[in-house]
């Protein structure tokens, strides 16, 4: 359980980040030390997309607060979604 209070509370910090500055926080050397810790855990959530890994809840939640973030996935060519299993 404190693992997903601890998560929530970062979605919340990215999703403040996001209607403060309007825009995705960024993990490269070129943002600032309050903003690089943001972009690190987004990225690490289209990590774990990317590798199926992200479960389905916490998918939904990210889609939820922060629409658009999956489709920053470098090289994606569309937004990432989880696979829908045969379902339409």
């Amino acid at each position: 359980m404190h693992d997903d209070q601890r998560w929530s509370a970062h979605l919340a910090d990215v999703a403040r980040f996001c209607q403060e500055r309007g825009h995705f926080p960024r993990s490269t050397y070129l943002a600032d030390l309050s903003e690089r810790p943001l972009g690190q855990w987004l990225a690490h959530q289209r990590r774990e997309l990317t590798a199926h890994s992200l479960p389905r809840p916490r998918l939904e939640q990210l889609d939820n607060l922060l629409p658009g973030w999956a489709a920053t996935i470098r090289g994606a060519k569309e937004a990432m979604r989880w696979p829908t299993d045969g379902l339409s």
